[in-house]
């Protein structure tokens, strides 16, 4: 039992050791909450490490961006990581690039396509030749170097489409190996060839079958009463190329089978078999030859 009576020297003590006891409470409250604070941050600082480091070992196992595939003229993502090539491959002997005159394009997105179908020139696509390209800054028949391959450009890119090139490969693998990729490219400068059989220089246009461009026609034949087929039929003025002529335009031969209210005097249309293809070809002046 306490005593009520005490003297003013143990009043005093029991003031200082209550003062001590209340400075060691708070100093102990403050220290656990220092001590919280600490391993949050260090556990905020960890995950983001953590994550950081996961994306890093995704990008370098997984390589470039996925391709984008093109079968039979439709588009599909990319799939699964392939082994294989990351850049572009040498396909047979080095061109001696040294003695070639080249214009520097710029760097470009170039991504990676397949499939079977014919290119847009007509021919049969080749990996390590053929290369789709957006026909508003090259053209059919544009010779253009990435690295030390030279590829032909055979085939567009739709305007819609990210990339300004797309390189074809002959199976899906390569063509996931090789993803997107940025690279510098050349356009190497034609070579002017004299010929025989230059009928001059012409307008050179594009149109298709459908009503835009030829108006109603219950049969969707020629004036030589023949199926138009692409990169190979054009429309002519018979006053100027007779119907029937065999002539050259960019190293592709084609058929005059067709005429046109439109096509008068140096002017041919070439066909193609969609009306976005035919716009996409635009209007062009090309020199026109005779094949004999």
């Amino acid at each position: 039992m306490m005593r009520k009576n005490k003297s003013p020297e143990e009043r005093a003590e029991e003031i200082l050791r209550r003062a001590a006891r209340k400075r060691n409470r708070n100093s102990a409250g403050k220290s656990h909450l220092t001590g919280l604070a600490i391993g949050i941050v260090g556990l905020f600082v960890g995950l983001l490490l953590s994550t950081i480091f996961i994306r890093q070992s995704i990008a370098s196992t997984n390589g470039p961006r996925p391709a984008v595939l093109v079968e039979e003229g439709q588009q599909e993502p990319g799939g699964e990581d392939v082994q294989g090539p990351k850049v572009l491959q040498v396909q047979g002997q080095l061109p001696d690039t040294e003695s070639l005159e080249e214009e520097y394009m710029g760097t470009m997105e170039v991504a990676a396509y397949c499939g079977g179908r014919r290119t847009y020139s007509g021919d049969i696509p080749e990996a390590g030749r053929t290369i789709a390209a957006d026909l508003s800054k090259f053209e059919i028949g544009d010779q253009l170097r990435i690295n030390d391959t030279i590829y032909y450009v055979e085939d567009f890119v739709p305007n819609d489409s990210e990339e300004d090139l797309r390189v074809y490969f002959s199976s899906y693998e390569e063509a996931i190996a090789f993803g997107r990729q940025e690279f510098n490219v050349y356009r190497i400068e034609k070579e002017e060839e004299e010929k025989e059989g230059l009928l001059g220089e012409f307008e050179v246009t594009g149109y298709c079958s459908c009503s835009k461009c030829c108006g109603y026609k219950a049969t969707k034949l020629t004036k030589m009463e023949t199926v138009p087929k692409s990169s190979y039929t054009v429309a002519v003025d018979p006053d100027v190329i007779p119907l029937g002529s065999k002539i050259e335009i960019d190293g592709t031969v084609y058929l005059a089978e067709d005429t046109g209210k439109r096509i008068k005097g140096n002017i041919v249309d070439i066909y193609f078999d969609t009306h976005e293809e035919a716009l996409i070809y635009g209007r062009k002046t090309k020199k026109v030859y005779l094949v004999q």
